[in-house]
């Protein structure tokens, strides 16, 4: 996502996997407590979103 512009070239990619897995394993955790997939769907939409607007200071 970096080389192809989505997301800012000084995001640390590796702050940016925790975010995302961390979105992932609560989705997950929501949606087999709830069985409603829509936790899981928001969780990572916001965090993919997030990813691609964000622009370090």
């Amino acid at each position: 996502m970096r080389d192809s512009g989505e997301v800012d070239r000084r995001t640390d990619p590796d702050q940016a996997a925790t975010a995302v897995l961390t979105a992932l394993a609560g989705g997950v955790a929501i949606l087999r407590a709830t069985d409603d997939i829509g936790y899981l769907d928001v969780a990572l939409s916001d965090a993919l979103t997030t990813l691609r607007t964000r622009r370090p200071a």
